[in-house]
């Protein structure tokens, strides 16, 4: 299993289209600062097999503009295949279903193959000549 995605907020986007939607989430965003600044997602591009840049603008509550800043944001890779998967679901006792098609397959495929090479060796020592 390969880490192709990126692990956003918890949550693992499986590719950097969902990681670009998932970043922007975040926004419109509140800060506590003094005087109190509401902070936008003004753009956002994805720069590196798993660095993202965001362009933040912030303003202050009548709309004045107080910084606009641009920050990398570096996420782990995750795989998405995997996302969600605990212990406990690995360790967990299996489906009545998937416990009889293991066992055919572990039993019968055997068998039968097994029962056809017999059966090969019986037609084919059918024409030795001592018989």
């Amino acid at each position: 299993m390969a880490a192709t995605g990126f692990l956003v907020h918890g949550i693992c986007a499986k590719d950097s289209t969902t990681a670009l939607y998932a970043l922007g989430q975040a926004f419109p965003q509140f800060l506590g600062s003094t005087p109190p600044v509401m902070c936008n997602l003004a753009g956002q591009s994805f720069t590196a097999p798993n660095t993202f840049s965001q362009t933040v603008s912030c303003h202050d509550l009548t709309g004045a503009p107080q910084y606009l800043f641009v920050h990398p944001i570096s996420l782990p890779m995750c795989d998405p295949l995997l996302a969600g998967v605990t212990l406990s679901d690995i360790f967990s006792t299996p489906p009545t279903i998937d416990v009889s098609a293991a066992w055919m397959l572990g039993f019968a495929l055997p068998m039968t193959l097994y029962l056809a090479a017999w059966g090969f060796g019986v037609v084919v020592n059918m024409f030795k000549s001592h018989h």
